[in-house]
C-alpha cells in the first residue's frame, strides 16, 4: 500500500489511575464540577458523577461519563497472556515466580490489606488489633468527623463524636446495597438514625463526600429555616443539627468503581418545622 493513501488517525492518549487506563479528554473540552465549595474530581481531573442524599432529601450534581476503560492491566495477567509466545525458558521462570508469590506467607492477624478497591470491598476503619490498628482506626474515623465538626463550629454547635455501634450499622447498609440493591441509595425511611449518603462515579475520599454535604449550606436560610426555591440542603443541616451528639459511616466501592458512603446520626435531626441550631 502507498504510504501517502494512508489516512491520518485519530490519536488518543491515556492516563493512569492507580492501575486502571481511562481515555482522557480532548483539550478544549476540560469541564469541571458544578460543586460551589470543594472540588469533586480526580487528581487528573476526569469528568465524574457525585449525588448526595439525606434522609428526605437528595441533591445531585451530573457530568458526562468516560467511556469504557480497558481492562485492568496486571502483572500476573500478562504473564499468562502471552506464555505461548515466550521461549521455554522464560515460561520456567513466569512459573517460578508464581509458585514463590503463592508460597509467600499471609500477612500477620491484625494487618491491614491493601485492595485494589474492586466488587466486594468495603473501606473499614481498621482491623481488630494492636495499637498500631487502633491508631489507625482513629484516623480513619476523622477523615469522616472533622470535617463534620468543622462546618458545626462554624455555627457554634458542639462537636460530634464518633460511634462505632453506628459505624458498623452503615457498613452493614452499604454491604447490603453493594449486593443487593447495586449500590444505588438505600432507603432509610424505617431507621431510627439520621442518614446522610453520597454516591459516586469514581473512588470519592470521604473528606470529598462530607464537603458535597455541607456545600449545600449555601443554600439553606437560617432566618426562616428555609432552603432556596428549587434547592435542597437537608444533607447540610444534618450535619449541623445541633441535638446531634454521635455519627458513624462507611464505604463501599462497586462493581464500577463507584463508592456509595452511608454516615449515620444519632440522636437524628432534619425535624418538621425545628431549626437546626
Amino acid at each position: 500500500m502507498d504510504p501517502s493513501d494512508e489516512r491520518p488517525r485519530p490519536r488518543h492518549h491515556a492516563v493512569a489511575v492507580g492501575t486502571k487506563y481511562k481515555e482522557a479528554p480532548r483539550a478544549g473540552r476540560r469541564r469541571h464540577l458544578p460543586v460551589p465549595g470543594a472540588q469533586l474530581s480526580s487528581l487528573t481531573r476526569l469528568p465524574t458523577t457525585l449525588r448526595a442524599s439525606s434522609r428526605a432529601h437528595s441533591l445531585s450534581f451530573t457530568e458526562p461519563l468516560l467511556s469504557s476503560p480497558t481492562p485492568d492491566l496486571m502483572v500476573p495477567s500478562r504473564c499468562s497472556r502471552h506464555h505461548r509466545l515466550l521461549p521455554t525458558t522464560m515460561a520456567a521462570a513466569c512459573f517460578l515466580l508464581l509458585l514463590a508469590l503463592y508460597a509467600a506467607p499471609a500477612p500477620a492477624h491484625g494487618a491491614r490489606a491493601l485492595t485494589r478497591g474492586g466488587a466486594g470491598a468495603v473501606t473499614k476503619a481498621a482491623q481488630q488489633g494492636g495499637t498500631s490498628s487502633n491508631a489507625t482506626a482513629a484516623a480513619a474515623a476523622n477523615e469522616y468527623l472533622a470535617p463534620h465538626n468543622q462546618a458545626r463550629a462554624a455555627v457554634g454547635v458542639a462537636p460530634l463524636r464518633w460511634s462505632g455501634d453506628l459505624a458498623s450499622a452503615a457498613a452493614a447498609v452499604v454491604v447490603r446495597q453493594q449486593r443487593q440493591g447495586g449500590c444505588a441509595f438505600a432507603d432509610m425511611g424505617g431507621s431510627p438514625y439520621g442518614a446522610n449518603q453520597g454516591w459516586a462515579s469514581y473512588r470519592a475520599a470521604p473528606g470529598e463526600v462530607v464537603a458535597s454535604w455541607v456545600a449545600t449550606g449555601q443554600y439553606y436560610t437560617h432566618a426562616n429555616n428555609t432552603c432556596a426555591p428549587g434547592r435542597q440542603c437537608g444533607t447540610y443541616t444534618q450535619v449541623v443539627w445541633r441535638r446531634t451528639a454521635e455519627v458513624g459511616c462507611a464505604q463501599a466501592t462497586c462493581a464500577t468503581g463507584a463508592t456509595l458512603t452511608v454516615c449515620l446520626y444519632n440522636p437524628h435531626g432534619n425535624v418538621q418545622g425545628q431549626s437546626p441550631y
